[in-house]
């Protein structure tokens, strides 16, 4: 589902898109890691889908959101 979404959001252009691509691409890479290591021999499917979200993320150059450390005061 993570994937699926962040597949989505690339087809979509807004602030701050590559950045949710990123985390969801991470998300779903965190439950393929989990998949692999529970798949039975020879279905290779979960790493195949880590892969190739893995991929995306280098030839995007896809980046996590940097932190804002900026103070927000309200007035």
């Amino acid at each position: 589902v993570y994937e699926r979404e962040a597949k989505a959001r690339l087809q979509r252009r807004y602030p701050g898109a590559d950045h949710d691509v990123y985390d969801l691409l991470h998300d779903a890479m965190d439950w393929f890691q989990r998949a692999d290591d529970l798949h039975p021999v020879g279905n290779e499917d979960a790493r195949l889908r880590w892969n190739t979200c893995a991929r995306i993320v280098m030839e995007r150059n896809l980046k996590p959101r940097p932190e804002d450390n900026m103070e927000h005061h309200l007035e």
